[in-house]
């Protein structure tokens, strides 16, 4: 009876153990994720409630990306996505957009945050104002590196994808986002209710493509 308990507790001590050490491995020198080869296919239309689809342009490009038109009351509606799943083409997006890192003035990019989807950001550029955030799986939208870091130790540190992981099926950290920029001109339009009509928008593409988000 003691050599069974024994050799038990040695049993679950080694399987603890290999856990862990794969774990540690994955996060500390995680192996190089290349570009998709095969790109996620974009939808060539999404529903979007109160406006009409014009139309979808494919770009081809080494990153999968696609311009949605909408018109409602005379007004266009422009929301480019793209689907980026490198970390290193990930971050370097996050410093382009990150409202802290932008020039000072009027104009300066806003960080806001919604319950229900996350951080964005919101900008005037000359004729025209954006939205801009990442929709990132398992989680709220963000729009600094640090915060999309910070989801991925949240969200991805989950007991349910602990086998998936060490069979090699999901990557331990996820790093991949479907950057979404909405945008509208400002004819007949003052820059907050242009602000108010992409955040609206927002909300709802948010709620249309999070539980969407592409499988691995």
């Amino acid at each position: 009876m003691k050599l069974w308990h024994s050799l038990r507790t040695s049993l679950l001590i080694f399987t603890f153990g290999t856990v862990f050490f794969v774990l540690g491995k994955s996060a500390i020198n995680p192996a190089p994720k290349q570009l998709i080869e095969t790109p996620f296919i974009f939808p060539r239309e999404v529903p979007l409630s109160e406006w009409k689809a014009v139309q979808s342009k494919n770009f081809e490009d080494k990153i999968p990306r696609i311009l949605y038109e909408y018109t409602a009351s005379n007004l266009k509606l422009e929301i480019e996505m793209k689907y980026v799943d490198h970390p290193h083409v990930n971050e370097k997006i996050f410093r382009q957009y990150d409202p802290r890192l932008s020039k000072f003035g009027l104009d300066k990019p806003q960080m806001k945050q919604q319950d229900k989807t996350g951080f964005y950001s919101v900008e005037k550029v000359e004729d025209r104002v954006y939205l801009r955030s990442c929709i990132n799986p398992r989680a709220p939208g963000v729009i600094t590196y640090e915060q999309f870091i910070q989801n991925r130790y949240t969200y991805d540190w989950q007991p349910s994808r602990l086998l998936p992981v060490l069979l090699g099926q999901e990557p331990l950290r996820d790093h991949r986002c479907l950057w979404t920029y909405l945008s509208v001109p400002l004819e007949n339009l003052s820059e907050q209710q242009a602000y108010s009509i992409l955040e609206e928008v927002w909300l709802s593409w948010y709620q249309w493509w999070h539980p969407r988000f592409p499988n691995i």
